[in-house]
């Protein structure tokens, strides 16, 4: 893409935001490149202050062993693909205030068997949506897809969460939106947002 953007004459930014150290960087590169330079700044400190500020409600919680489930196949738990340490949404996770269900490997996000399930014996499931106007017997139906898994500590207590938010999409500039509604789901877990 960007070989193409300089053979029509335009310069391509190029940034990685696969972590919100990332986003910092990316946000000072864009300031320098559009003379934003103290609005970058301003930005960064309200981000790290919101995000200080969840990580510092979190501090005294516990820390629940939580799986975040980024994608499966429609109307089954086939094709689960779940957030592994080392990701961006793991890293969401830590700030709010849980502790991986998963084990470290070498990918960062890692699809799973209902064995492989059963074996992370996770206390809390949140499953991921950016589908802002999901029905609420839609997220019932998610939940619900877990019954079988009865097992588990999550399913068990009732404590499989669907979370919806644009922002937990992609590492971008609403990181700390992303890492309060995942602290809302840990640790306020009667708020179903309009559920």
């Amino acid at each position: 893409m960007a070989a193409k953007y300089r053979s029509l004459g335009i310069e391509p930014v190029i940034v990685s935001t696969e972590r919100i150290s990332d986003i910092y960087g990316a946000t000072q590169a864009l300031g320098r490149k559009f003379d934003r330079e103290e609005e970058a700044r301003a930005f960064i400190a309200r981000l790290r202050g919101a995000i200080g500020g969840i990580r510092a409600q979190a501090r005294d919680l516990p820390h629940p062993r939580t799986l975040i489930v980024v994608g499966h196949e429609p109307g089954s738990l086939r094709g689960v693909f779940a957030a592994g340490p080392g990701s961006f949404h793991d890293e969401l996770l830590e700030i709010a205030g849980g502790t991986n269900a998963l084990d470290a490997g070498a990918v960062k996000y890692v699809p799973l068997t209902k064995d492989e399930i059963l074996r992370a014996s996770p206390e809390v499931v949140l499953i991921l949506s950016g589908e802002m106007t999901m029905p609420a017997s839609k997220a019932a139906e998610l939940r619900k897809l877990w019954e079988p898994l009865a097992s588990v500590e999550a399913v068990r207590t009732g404590r499989v969460h669907v979370v919806r938010s644009g922002a937990l999409l992609v590492p971008g500039p609403r990181a700390a939106e992303a890492a309060q509604k995942i602290f809302e789901r840990i640790h306020l877990p009667g708020k179903e947002e309009g559920l």
